[in-house]
């Protein structure tokens, strides 16, 4: 079958006949620079301008083609005068890429038996990227320490140590999963690191492991996934090529086949290697960094890679047809690279147009555009540059699972700042849907998400009450046109809710109906599960929409009620001067644990009306350096001159000793609450949020200042002020800059109810705080006195706080009217017998 597929798909890559002529001036361009390489000292970095994607592939054979940078709207080569020249000869626009040619000179520079000696971790200069032996020796120990969760396995052999050399490796994979896990287990291969220069790959890769790994016991989406998949890590999938950027040789792309141009940039691309669209789309010449090799799959790591997906993917072609996959196939293919900020499918050899696409196109472009509504990256299979013997077009081909390649970030050797602070959330939550997504990946795209999940269980009642939303548009191809025009967007038909198993496998489930009939809609519920709950328990939620597509599932927790407060709210009409009593309750309900609580008085005010100039309260900030690509920290309190929510801030200070090619918002600013919510902005392509000051505006010494206010920074509602500020500043260039006069002044508006209650006149509470046993009550004698008040309604707030998170804050409401002290008299005029 692999044979016969792969005829059909070069058959399709060679069609329509137009493609011959359309690419013929790639056959003059190879024989102008056929065998020609660049020096890794002779070379520059250059930017090419108004690029359209049609020309990508016409430059991939006229250099080394880094990537395409967004945001300044040109693509980044690594080319020698004579490949600029050919450039340009096309009518291309050129200019030197200043900054980038400042990074490639800042890696060039790192010292790195200097760095090792000094017993520093990490790849030189990028301490948050592990080494080869860092990455086996984190990922190995997992299996060693948990082997109940976790595999360690060699799958095959590096060039060099199939071929005797000395420095050469095995390559590994880590299988995440349940081992005693009576379920299927869908199976995700997760590959990284097959360009050696790629650094935030492999780390990307291990972080997710780190992530599953860490939280399997505490967090539930953990818990189910590994339960319920078994995810394969293959973190370095190119181990000798990565240890040559450790030893100094930043760029070094394919793997280290002495063979292959000895003479440098020596190697095979891996990713040109594979059997499916072997040699279309990729270079003969061995000193081409795009270099295919001799024959498919010639080289030992594509062949420990091709094997072992043979052993975990079943083939699930139709038998002897070229039509789609079976929708209800699984499995899941990512190979992560850089740069690009783009997600990319099979079939990637094809070549461009439509008429090139996979037979499951559609499918594989949805869930993708799910994984760029988490990253932000572009979307589809034609938007770079055609490339044969790719591997996730033998994943495929071979067994008809999706397969796409991952494009991370902005730079090979992105900053360790860019990278945890901008990417890494991004990135987890994108892998985390894929890994829900693995068992249904050609379905589960179509239906929607469930997000903000709850399940709270009340042990006395005996009722379960969840609630969260139902969505069904968390699409994003982030302005790519290529097809299907439309995404699969429909009004939410129900939430089907069951224990410790996702719907679809449990015995029995509940159906919960959305509160609107809308594409995003909230849901809310009381449930009789008819039995008492044991605890820690897991409730999933899967959310089916109108046209009958269900999404991935979604677990919780479910939390045990331990506070109940009664009454819900009090009104009493008194006569002026006088008083009443009333009781409050606060009952632990709960079966473990004690309940600690506290009563306090306040008057309701007006929440989320927008910035209050008279709360601003201004923030300095100690003098401080930024050597290039390092960062700086401090921590402020603040809610000491103003009390209020903070719903922005602005930023002023002065720079001052900026280094080669640095700009004033390459400084990446990460301000975080006492409620740990924070907010980043600024940065030299980190796609975080941009300072007012960015750009090359901002290259001179001189006083900058930023303001961001608004929704987008802590919400509608702001967070709360009082507390310890942590600011960190980051360089994400390699230049360096100091900064002083230095201040953030926080713009706030009023704070909700119950933020600091400040009491009420009118109001007494004999117990302000206490602790409760299981099965314990606490009446709280509430005192309303109209001793001192004028005829009218008067209006105040109990703020009751507890430790049981799934309480959260009670506010009971107290209405008071005061009436005329004399008798009443009623509609009818009459007085009753008692004189009233």
């Amino acid at each position: 079958m692999r044979t016969e597929r792969a005829a059909i798909a070069m058959t399709r890559s060679n069609q329509p006949r137009g493609l011959v002529r359309r690419f013929g001036w790639l056959a003059a361009s190879a024989l102008l620079l056929a065998g020609a390489s660049v020096s890794a000292q002779n070379g520059e970095v250059i930017r090419v301008h108004d690029v359209e994607r049609e020309s990508y592939q016409r430059l991939v054979e006229l250099g080394d083609f880094w990537g395409v940078d967004r945001a300044g709207g040109y693509v980044s080569m690594y080319v020698d005068a004579r490949q600029r020249a050919a450039i340009e000869a096309l009518g291309f626009r050129t200019s030197l890429d200043a900054r980038r040619m400042a990074s490639l000179n800042y890696a060039r520079s790192v010292d790195a038996r200097a760095w090792r000696n000094a017993g520093l971790a990490g790849i030189p200069g990028y301490a948050c990227y592990r080494t080869v032996d860092e990455t086996k020796a984190d990922l190995s120990t997992m299996a060693a320490s948990r082997p109940d969760l976790a595999r360690w396995e060699s799958i095959g052999q590096t060039w060099l140590e199939a071929n005797g050399e000395p420095g050469g490796d095995e390559l590994h994979v880590l299988v995440l999963g349940n081992q005693n896990s009576p379920h299927d287990q869908a199976p995700f291969v997760l590959m990284a690191a097959q360009h050696a220069r790629e650094l935030t790959t492999a780390e990307t890769a291990t972080r997710f492991a780190d992530w599953l790994f860490d939280h399997y016991d505490t967090d539930p989406t953990a818990r189910w996934l590994l339960d319920h998949r078994e995810i394969h890590i293959i973190a370095q999938q190119n181990p000798d090529g990565r240890r040559e950027v450790e030893n100094g040789e930043s760029m070094w792309r394919k793997n280290s086949n002495l063979n292959a141009c000895p003479s440098g940039p020596t190697g095979v691309d891996l990713n040109r290697n594979s059997d499916y669209f072997w040699g279309t789309f990729s270079s003969a010449s061995a000193c081409n960094e795009t270099y295919r090799g001799s024959a498919a799959h010639s080289e030992p790591e594509t062949q420990a890679v091709q094997n072992y997906l043979q052993q975990v993917f079943d083939d699930q072609w139709p038998v002897g047809s070229s039509e789609p996959v079976p929708a209800d196939a699984e499995g899941l293919f990512i190979s992560l690279h850089s740069y690009g900020q783009m997600v990319m499918f099979a079939w990637e050899g094809a070549g461009s147009g439509a008429a090139n696409h996979a037979p499951n196109h559609d499918q594989m472009a949805w869930l993708g555009r799910r994984f760029g509504f988490h990253t932000g990256y572009e979307v589809g299979r034609d938007i770079l540059y055609s490339a044969g013997g790719t591997t996730p077009d033998y994943a495929y081909g071979e067994f008809g699972v999706p397969a796409y390649t991952w494009e991370l970030g902005t730079d090979f050797h992105q900053s360790c700042s860019a990278f945890e602070s901008a990417m890494w959330d991004d990135l987890l939550e994108a892998l985390i849907y894929a890994a829900k997504a693995t068992a249904r990946p050609y379905q589960a795209p179509s239906g929607p998400d469930v997000r903000a999940a709850q399940a709270v269980w009340n042990a006395q009642t005996g009722s379960l009450t969840v609630s969260g939303i139902a969505d069904d548009t968390r699409f994003d191809r982030n302005g790519v046109t290529e097809s299907p025009a439309n995404d699969p967007i429909h009004d939410i038909q129900e939430i089907r809710a069951s224990f410790d198993l996702p719907p679809n496998l449990a015995a029995q489930s509940f159906t919960i109906l959305p509160l609107e009939a809308a594409s995003v809609s909230a849901f809310e519920a009381s449930i009789d599960p008819q039995e008492t709950l044991s605890l820690p328990r897991l409730l999933f939620f899967q959310a089916t929409d109108s046209q009958g597509n269900t999404g991935v599932p979604e677990a919780v927790w479910v939390r045990e009620q331990r506070a109940a407060v009664t009454p819900a709210s009090m009104a009493v009409v008194l006569p002026a001067g006088q008083n009443v009593q009333q009781t409050l309750t606060i009952a632990h309900i709960g079966s473990s644990g004690s309940l600690n609580w506290s009563v306090q008085a306040d008057l309701p005010a007006a929440a989320g009306d927008g910035h209050d100039p008279s709360l601003d309260e201004t923030l300095n900030i100690a003098d401080f350096a930024l050597p290039g690509g390092g960062s700086a920290s401090e921590t402020v309190p603040a809610g000491i001159d103003t009390r209020g929510q903070v719903i922005g801030f602005t930023f002023e200070g002065s720079v001052s000793n900026l280094g080669s090619s640095a700009w004033a918002s390459d400084m990446a600013m990460t301000i975080t609450a006492p409620d740990s919510s924070n907010y980043t902005v600024g940065g030299y392509n980190t796609g975080n949020p941009d300072w007012d000051f960015q750009g090359s505006g901002s290259g001179s010494p001189g006083s900058y200042s930023s303001s961001h206010i608004g929704t987008d920074v802590f919400g509608q509602a702001g967070v709360g002020d009082e507390g310890d500020w942590q600011f960190v500043f980051d360089d994400t260039w390699t230049g360096g800059m100091n900064w002083s006069n230095v201040s953030v002044t926080l713009h706030k508006q009023e704070p909700p109810t119950c933020v600091d209650p400040a009491g009420v006149a009118w109001l007494g509470i004999d117990q302000t705080s206490g602790s409760l046993a299981p099965g314990e009550d606490a009446d709280i004698v509430v005192t309303i006195d109209a001793s001192s008040l004028d005829q009218g309604q008067y209006d105040a707030l109990l703020c009751v706080t507890t430790d049981d998170p799934s309480a959260g804050l009670v506010e009971v409401g107290v209405t008071l009217e005061v009436v005329n002290g004399e008798p009443q008299i009623f509609l009818d005029r009459f007085e009753d017998n008692s004189g009233n």
